[in-house]
């Protein structure tokens, strides 16, 4: 399940890459019916781009992807006339996720979208947290998502002025995947609520500004730690702190110069997501809960890529990074034990 948004100076691009060849559909969704869809085949380099101006003019509404086999993956990019934005797509949609990281402060606008894709409405509580406490508004009691269709909610307009916002979305029937879209000036980024964990893992580009976000999403106190992963090896619980529900910590990248990817423990479910920035550009993420064999990188642009390995194991891996595109390469990585390579 992907956000699109075509229309209002924004265009989207549905990216798909997959291990294997295959046939692969793209479904727009809104106000409970279909209002396009697209078949394609990813052909022998695995990869596709699908511009959303080619299927339908939609407004903000969501995509269902149908991939071709588990070993497939989906991203959004959407497009403003100098903000670009690119998250993965939905795979999983569990009844609680939870996002932290955005604000309604100054220049910064935050655009929660829920989406539903399927036959039924949902309805879903918003628990909201920011720096003056729990949040209450009746829009936030109780959210109806039409089956197939999409509930946009602009923050800004129910609690303006709040440096940091963490929102929870606990789903009473049906399901809905939710994902949000932040604007600091003309700077966007969007990313996704994801199910809360104790444990997470994220590398962390050279060369670039932002910070590292954790909220707690649970009742009662929440401790925490963070290790840090350099050239010299891993910092355990370099940093610690406590959390109440709903609160959010902020740590500047400046502040751990030399971290090349950090693992957040937590003794409660908490949310982990980087923010990165250089004043002109905004990106965001969350971070993930486990490693994996194989990931795929959907939307990887023709140029300035960097892909960043982080290999937790206390054994070194044998890597190969394969670029899905024609005359693509492939590239053999030794990653060290408890290394980083970029």
């Amino acid at each position: 399940v992907c956000p699109v948004i075509e229309g209002g100076g924004r265009t989207t691009q549905l990216a798909v890459a997959s291990t294997v060849d295959g046939p692969a559909a793209l479904t727009l969704f809104a106000n409970g019916s279909t209002v396009g869809s697209i078949e394609m085949a990813l052909g022998s380099n695995g990869a596709t781009v699908i511009p959303i101006v080619d299927v339908a003019a939609v407004g903000t509404v969501g995509g269902l992807v149908e991939l071709p086999s588990a070993s497939a993956a989906a991203g959004s990019r959407i497009l403003g006339a100098v903000s670009s934005t690119l998250e993965s797509c939905i795979t999983s949609i569990p009844a609680q996720v939870f996002l932290a990281g955005g604000s309604t402060a100054g220049q910064s606008e935050m655009t929660l979208h829920l989406m539903n894709p399927f036959a039924g409405d949902a309805v879903a509580t918003l628990v909201v947290h920011s720096e003056a406490g729990r949040e209450s508004n009746n829009r936030f009691s109780r959210v109806i998502v039409p089956s197939r269709g999409s509930a946009v909610m602009n923050l800004n307009e129910v609690i303006s002025g709040r440096e940091w916002v963490t929102v929870r979305v606990d789903v009473t029937r049906g399901r809905v995947a939710a994902a949000v879209r932040q604007t600091r000036g003309e700077a966007a980024a969007a990313w996704n609520a994801v199910e809360p964990g104790v444990s997470w893992l994220i590398p962390i580009p050279t060369g670039v500004d932002g910070r590292l976000v954790v909220a707690s999403a649970t009742p009662g106190s929440v401790e925490y730690q963070v290790d840090l992963y350099g050239a010299e090896g891993v910092e355990g619980a370099a940093l610690t702190g406590s959390l109440s529900e709903g609160e959010e910590s902020s740590l500047s990248l400046a502040d751990i110069a030399g971290t090349r990817a950090v693992r957040v423990v937590a003794t409660s479910p908490v949310v982990v997501s980087l923010e990165v920035s250089d004043g002109t550009t905004l990106s965001a993420t969350t971070a993930t809960q486990q490693t994996a064999g194989s990931w795929l990188l959907p939307a990887a642009a023709s140029q300035g890529v960097r892909v960043v390995l982080l290999n937790p194991e206390l054994e070194d891996a044998s890597v190969v990074v394969r670029a899905l595109r024609e005359g693509g390469g492939e590239f053999p990585v030794n990653l060290p034990a408890e290394g980083v390579i970029e």
